[in-house]
């Protein structure tokens, strides 16, 4: 499971159909936020910033954003 650069939160994909993407604060254990990723599975989840990160899989790749609980893609 990745962690970000701060050490504050992790990210993880589920294996189900949506592939449903789960970042999760790391002092106290709890969802910060989970929505669906993608139909195509995820096969690496890079953190980019203390708050972004990337979805790579075959012929997908996405740009995530966290803002708060808000987990954005497309930026």
């Amino acid at each position: 499971m990745p962690i970000s650069p701060d050490g504050k939160k992790a990210v993880c994909s589920g294996m189900d159909e949506d592939h449903h993407i789960s970042v999760l604060d790391l002092e106290s254990g709890k969802i910060i936020t989970t929505r669906p990723g993608s139909k195509k599975i995820i096969m690496k989840i890079v953190w980019t910033g203390s708050n972004q990160f990337v979805t790579v899989g075959l012929d997908l790749y996405k740009l995530w954003e966290l803002n708060g609980n808000t987990l954005s893609n497309g930026v």
